[in-house]
């Protein structure tokens, strides 16, 4: 049984050394280049750029060519005109185009309108970005705590197997009694759950992080560098407004389009054809009354001599709409109303965001300071307790409770070292957010 615990955890130490150890930077940047989401606002503005060609495509004319060839069968007999009706057939081809000259300005202000949405797209994928990074930055500095807990957790269960196994050398030499080696031995097994209990914590957030960065066996890098305590923090309060100043300019341009439906609309229109009939078991030829002879006029000749022009200018100009544009351009502005109330509010919720995040980055500066001071304090008297309970001076729960003010001031440290860094990096990805 013991050879294959230790079997595991030989694999298991094997395993861990293969861990990818992975900055926060790259989090950030494999989260982004792997998100879904942002390739989806990608993809938009694809179509978006298609979208928009197809619009400037049209102020290219079309070319359009017909053909088509028909038959008369069986005799008849017009009585209007007296004339006997012979079985024929006839072909007629024609080329027309069509370009629309004028359109209110629709177009132009429909091309604009993607260059808005495509601008949209890149601010949803900055907005992204940034929601992406400070969800990364909570769960890596997580992570990071979680590990130093875990170590001092590890720390503490050591320190208690050491004093379980000297008490237990201790009762063997009935120098203590039962009742104290369990005292010792519920101390050890309490510190050892609390290790077992951080290490699940840590592991948990790994695999939150490697499940936002498609990851599995990753480790955190620490051996960073916390950020000067001392450096100031700016902030940039365009995050999530500019979305809202986009709007703004798609409802104007929106407008503009509806504005266009009270312009005129000019198209022009041409088509060139000509055509060829023949008497099915005739010669193709025609009288000529000045030579008082017959003349060829087959195929070509009769395409030659039976072409026609047509041109066509048209205007279109709508004089009653029932005031459909008009409601459409009041509720335009009515959507502006609500867009610009959206704005005021989030510049205040922005900017009370960013003075709670100055509170708080100063706040865990304070605590910073004050738990180093309080750490160094709780290691005096930790070192003097365990000096006193080796030499037999104090009782084992004095030195316990000394021990776990020690850890906890040394837990204490890290907490607030990890919400600073916490809102430092928070800070820091806002102020570049745009």
């Amino acid at each position: 049984m013991k050879c294959f615990l230790c079997l595991v955890f030989a694999i298991s130490s094997l395993l861990g050394d293969c861990q990818e150890i992975i900055s926060i930077d790259s989090c950030i940047r494999i989260a982004i280049e792997t998100s879904e989401q942002i390739s989806v606002e990608e993809i938009k503005m694809k179509l978006n750029n298609s979208q928009q060609r197809q619009v400037r495509l049209s102020y290219l004319p079309n070319l359009n060519f017909s053909g088509s060839q028909g038959f008369s069968l069986g005799n008849s007999f017009n009585v209007s005109t007296n004339v006997g009706q012979r079985e024929s057939r006839f072909n007629s081809f024609s080329i027309n185009s069509s370009v629309e000259i004028f359109d209110g300005f629709e177009r132009k202000q429909t091309v604009e309108r993607y260059d808005l949405m495509n601008e949209k797209n890149e601010l949803v994928k900055s907005d992204l970005t940034t929601e992406l990074s400070i969800l990364l930055i909570e769960k890596y500095a997580e992570a990071l705590l979680q590990h130093e807990l875990m170590s001092f957790a590890r720390k503490q269960s050591v320190l208690s197997k050491e004093k379980f196994d000297l008490a237990q050398q201790q009762r063997d030499q009935n120098l203590i009694g039962e009742q104290n080696l369990i005292e010792f031995q519920t101390i050890y097994l309490t510190d050892e759950k609390s290790y077992e209990d951080a290490r699940w914590r840590y592991e948990d957030v790994l695999v939150e992080i490697g499940s936002l960065i498609n990851r599995t066996n990753i480790a955190v890098d620490t051996n960073f560098v916390l950020p000067n305590l001392n450096e100031s923090i700016e902030f940039n309060s365009g995050y999530k407004i500019d979305q809202l100043e986009n709007d703004l300019a798609l409802s104007d341009n929106q407008i503009r389009i509806h504005k266009s439906s009270l312009y005129p609309k000019i198209n022009f229109y041409y088509s060139f054809g000509s055509n060829y009939f023949h008497v099915i078991g005739e010669e193709d030829v025609v009288f000529n009354p000045v030579t008082g002879n017959f003349e060829p006029n087959g195929f070509t000749q009769q395409l030659i001599n039976n072409r026609t022009h047509f041109l066509n200018f048209s205007l279109n100009y709508t004089l009653f709409n029932r005031f459909d544009t008009k409601q459409k351009i009041v509720q335009e502005r009515i959507r502006q109303e609500i867009i610009q109330t959206q704005m005021n509010q989030q510049h205040e919720e922005l900017n009370l965001y960013y003075e709670q995040l100055r509170r708080k980055i100063g706040k865990a500066q304070s605590d910073i300071e004050r738990n180093e001071k309080l750490f160094q304090l709780e290691e005096s008297l930790f070192g003097m307790a365990e000096e006193k309970f080796n030499q037999g001076f104090i009782p084992y729960s004095e030195f316990v409770d000394a021990k776990n003010r020690y850890f906890l001031s040394m837990q204490n440290v890290s907490i607030s070292k990890y919400d600073y860094f916490i809102q430092y990096k928070l800070s820091e990805v806002l102020d570049n957010a745009r």
